[in-house]
This record gives structure tokens, C-alpha cells and sequence, in this order.
């Protein structure tokens, strides 16, 4: 369940974007900084839940990423502006 959240949350790049191009007029930039603050939240988050994993355990190193992207996914869903969804972004991008 937890690598089907990764994969549709991934997938959901390829239609994110395009869908927030008409809806609030983002501009070429913004809709690559969205892309962006993913991958770039992936490097801290990788590194950071496999640190929790060699120190606290597999079960806690598994759980934690997937209940932190749970949160930014639905901080995410119901961002009011670009800015808070950029930082949701980088936030799911923590948790994957």
C-alpha cells in the first residue's frame, strides 16, 4: 500500500501541473518548481528515513515517511495558494 501512495504520487506530477497552468495561471517556472521541490525533498527525506531505520528500526523507518506523506498529501490537496503548495510539494517529496 505504502509503494502504491509512492507510485500515484509521482504519477500525480504529470497532471498536477498542467491542471494548476489553467486554474492559477502559473507560469513555465512555477509549474517546473513544482516538479522540483519534490525530487528535492526526496534527497533530505531519503536521507533522513534511512538514518531513522539503521538507528530506530525497519518498522518505524516504514511507518513514519508513510503517515508524513499522508499529512503533506492532504496539506497539499487543500492548498489555498502556490506558495503553500510548493511547500506541501517539497513536504510529500520529504515523505516518498
Amino acid at each position: 500500500l505504502a509503494w502504491a501512495s509512492d507510485a500515484l504520487e509521482m504519477m500525480l506530477l504529470s497532471f498536477l501541473s498542467p491542471a494548476l497552468r489553467c486554474v492559477w495561471a502559473l507560469s513555465p517556472e512555477q509549474e517546473a518548481a513544482l516538479t522540483q521541490v519534490v525530487f528535492v525533498g526526496m534527497m533530505g527525506g531519503a536521507t533522513l528515513w534511512g538514518w531513522l531505520a539503521d538507528i530506530k528500526g525497519r518498522r518505524l523507518g516504514f511507518l513514519a515517511p508513510g503517515l508524513f506523506l499522508c499529512v503533506a498529501g492532504l496539506g497539499s490537496a487543500l492548498a489555498p495558494n502556490f506558495t503553500i503548495l510548493l511547500v506541501c510539494r517539497a513536504a510529500v517529496g520529504f515523505g516518498l
